[in-house]
């Protein structure tokens, strides 16, 4: 397995993307969303990462809000003023804190209730980050959107609603919530997530959007699903699974999601990744494709502007899925150009 070029063979096999024959995942990560249309090369502000969250938050408006304020401080004071520290490891210790104060309780007050706090003060902060960052629809997303057929998955990684946007706007009758789109029964809101109108025939079945961390135009996280028009408010409890190693994934409707996850990874025979760095510590995700990646998966297209991330990909799928072919991209546009051809 080796990183492909981009030879006459790669431009006329990518825009079979979505060809009955050719099932296709696609796995989005947060660089999907800082890698979109939308997003100019300088800004200041960007969707932000994993790893530079609290810089982002604290160049934002949503950052000067109480809630922004509040992990802004509690980050410069436990961590340094440079805020170079990754949100996942800041709820980790944060979690954990909520933890050793729950089970070894000698005493109420402040610090007893801090954690709780700070962890809670993530589903105001997150949404308005995001309806901040996020300014428009996504050309590339849209490329993607329109070349999925029924059958086809995508797993989001995201709580943002950019990929939700570009299937609703784009993929015309293929995507419905009601058809199954997010996997899971829909009781209602799903008309301000599909095609309303307009030419052809709606399909008995959905492209699958596979959320497995929640997604923001969740109302709740009751089953069936409820879906909200405006995502990127503050969000209910246990909507979306917070920024956590072992993310809360057993509890529904998180639970199902993943399983419909497991059985779509078994039938693909091509896997695009956008975005989505696959750190070591990610080990569900991990599990989910070193265990069902399909014995006749034929193309892996691996799309980072890391090199060090590409590399990790390409010595993971020469491991998890040998006989595949690679094609290594560095930027969300580059596979958008291909797609459209």
């Amino acid at each position: 397995m080796v990183e492909g070029p981009l030879n006459r063979h790669w431009l006329m096999e990518i825009p079979s993307v979505g060809a009955k024959q050719r099932t296709t995942l696609v796995i989005l990560g947060a660089g999907a969303t800082r890698g979109a249309s939308f997003v100019p090369r300088d800004a200041p502000v960007p969707p932000p990462l994993d790893y530079d969250f609290f810089q982002v938050l604290q160049m934002s408006a949503t950052g000067r809000t109480p809630a922004g304020r509040t992990l802004v401080d509690h980050v410069r004071t436990v961590y340094g003023p440079g805020l170079d520290i990754g949100l996942e490891t800041v709820f980790n210790n944060l979690d954990a804190a909520r933890t050793f104060h729950q089970e070894f309780n000698v005493g109420r007050g402040r610090i007893l209730e801090e954690p709780t706090r700070l962890i809670d003060a993530l589903r105001t902060v997150l949404p308005g980050l995001l309806g901040e960052t996020i300014t428009g629809s996504c050309a590339h997303h849209a490329a993607l959107a329109e070349r999925l057929r029924v059958g086809d998955v995508v797993v989001s990684l995201n709580y943002d609603c950019v990929m939700d946007d570009a299937l609703r706007q784009h993929a015309g009758f293929r995507f419905d919530p009601d058809r199954g789109g997010y996997g899971l029964k829909v009781q209602s809101g799903a008309d301000a997530w599909r095609k309303k109108r307009g030419r052809g025939r709606r399909a008995k079945k959905s492209i699958a959007l596979l959320k497995l961390h929640g997604s923001l135009n969740w109302r709740s996280r009751s089953v069936p699903l409820r879906l909200r028009n405006e995502p990127y408010g503050p969000v209910a409890q246990g909507v979306i699974a917070p920024p956590l190693t072992n993310k809360p994934v057993t509890d529904e409707p998180l639970r199902s999601i993943w399983r419909e996850a497991r059985t779509a990874v078994r039938r693909m025979r091509r896997l695009i990744i956008v975005g989505y760095s696959m750190p070591d510590a990610d080990g569900l995700v991990r599990t989910l494709l070193a265990t069902d990646l399909s014995r006749n998966l034929e193309d892996v297209v691996v799309v980072d502007p890391s090199e060090q991330t590409r590399s990790k990909h390409i010595t993971f799928f020469a491991r998890v899925a040998s006989d595949a072919r690679v094609l290594a991209l560095s930027s969300f546009k580059q596979l958008a150009e291909l797609l459209r051809g």
